[in-house]
């Protein structure tokens, strides 16, 4: 005489026979993995856009510089300028430093690799190297600016240099000669 299994056995093993559901489990996943590529996505997107802003933004700065629109400019004027053409930067003001460097074309010395960034945990912000030009002289104009990532923690930011304040630096630099005035 055989045994019943006990009810509880019996519907275990309905529940293991039973397919239902099986296509949710593999739409879980490909839906993280497709979330995950639209969020990496977007945050290249944002990283390329405050990239492209920053360039341009330098650009139009120094030939405002190159032309004679802003004369003599000061380390601050030249960082509102900037900040003025970007409109994309959080805190702009108090994200970007400015470097202005003479470089000589005829004994050229290339300038340092490393540029000066913003150090949020000093309350004094180093002095950058700030030489302005006279006519026809070569001009180097490097900015570092320390953005927000939008996710902290991506696979996108994980190749990134991450200050201990969530930021990582972009950095933009033009060359131009000062025009005669």
């Amino acid at each position: 005489m055989t045994r019943a299994a006990p009810p509880s056995r019996r519907r275990f093993a309905r529940f293991r026979r039973s397919e239902d559901g099986a296509v949710t489990i593999e739409f879980l996943f490909f839906a993280f993995a497709f979330f995950m590529m639209l969020v990496m996505i977007f945050e290249i997107a944002v990283y390329s856009l405050t990239q492209l802003r920053l360039d341009n933004a330098l650009d139009k700065t120094a030939r405002d510089v190159r032309i004679g629109l802003l004369l003599k400019p000061t380390h601050d004027e030249l960082r509102t300028h900037i900040c003025g053409y970007s409109k994309f930067i959080e805190n702009c003001e108090e994200s970007i430093s400015v470097e202005m460097i003479r470089l000589d074309p005829r004994n050229f010395v290339a300038p340092s690799a490393d540029v000066q960034c913003i150090d949020r945990e000093e309350v004094d912000q180093p002095a950058t190297n700030y030489t302005d030009g006279d006519r026809n002289e070569l001009m180097l104009l490097r900015v570092c600016a320390s953005v927000k990532p939008v996710l902290r923690k991506s696979f996108v930011t994980s190749g990134m240099n991450i200050d201990a304040f969530g930021e990582y630096n972009l950095v933009a630099v033009a060359g131009y000669v000062m025009e005669p005035l």
